[in-house]
């Protein structure tokens, strides 16, 4: 397997997708993951947990052509996935990459191939609305939070950048700013830790960075999504449209934890 997203539960539990459409579960005992769930005709990317323990899935792409991109719900393994909003402002080029659930906000998904950042939020009676809150964003992929300083970032692949926006408290971004920018990079996945250290994995050069001094934290074939688990940074290592290709699951010990997420 090549595993595409991570994310780590508030009860510790750890997901990752792999693009042919499986949601997996690991234990992170050297043991082979267990199918979660499956999404026919899908090929999911990035994946969030809530604080409800719920799953939400990016959908880079439709196989058949016949359904769109966008965000899935996953509440438990016995449960079909539910198929989230999507902004009422459609891109013919729609293919959503990273997602994050923060407490009190909603969820944020990047749509790669229109160049935004998606905020989708519940309603008491369940519904959910979906709006474009930034754009302009080449390739917009991974996402992370540092709720101390009320910053979103943003990795833009294509860029060759990390971007940055203060969180309103509606959830509305501002004050778009360069985070990092490095010539012939190719950013996926960012992570925030407690000290607000940020981290991006360079997909192209093999390099998982400490953007702030540019220190090196590991070298692996192709980081992509990043999850902090305690002080533990976990990095999926995956091979784009390589299906054949084993990826894997790696851990880096960082001494920090990840940007604790309160709701607002």
């Amino acid at each position: 397997m090549s595993p595409e997203g991570v994310t780590v539960c508030p009860s510790g539990a750890v997901f990752l997708t792999s693009e042919d459409g499986q949601i997996w579960r690991s234990t992170l005992d050297g043991n082979a993951p267990s199918r979660w769930a499956s999404l026919p005709d899908r090929q999911p990317a990035g994946i969030t947990c809530d604080e409800r323990e719920r799953l939400f899935v990016a959908i880079y792409g439709v196989r058949s052509g016949s359904g769109k991109a966008g965000v899935m719900r996953i509440d438990a393994p016995d449960q079909p996935a539910v198929e989230l909003a999507l902004p009422s402002e459609a891109s013919p080029l729609s293919s959503y990459n990273g997602v994050l659930a923060i407490p009190g906000l909603g969820v944020y998904a990047t749509d790669s191939g229109a160049g935004w950042i998606v905020l989708l939020r519940e309603t008491s009676r369940g519904d959910v609305s979906a709006e474009v809150v930034a754009r302009d964003i080449l390739i917009a992929n991974g996402l992370a939070y540092d709720p101390a300083r009320r910053t979103l970032y943003v990795a833009s692949s294509l860029g060759m950048t990390v971007y940055s926006y203060q969180v309103s408290t509606d959830g509305t971004l501002t004050q778009p700013a360069v985070v990092a920018s490095r010539n012939r990079a190719l950013f996926d996945g960012v992570a925030v830790d407690e000290r607000g250290r940020v981290y991006a994995a360079d997909y192209k050069r093999g390099a998982v960075l400490r953007l702030a001094d540019s220190q090196l934290m590991a070298e692996l074939t192709h980081p992509a999504s990043f999850a902090f688990r305690g002080g533990t940074l976990l990095v999926t290592d995956y091979h784009l449209n390589q299906p054949a290709l084993e990826g894997g699951l790696y851990a880096i010990e960082l001494g920090a934890c990840g940007a604790l997420t309160l709701s607002r």
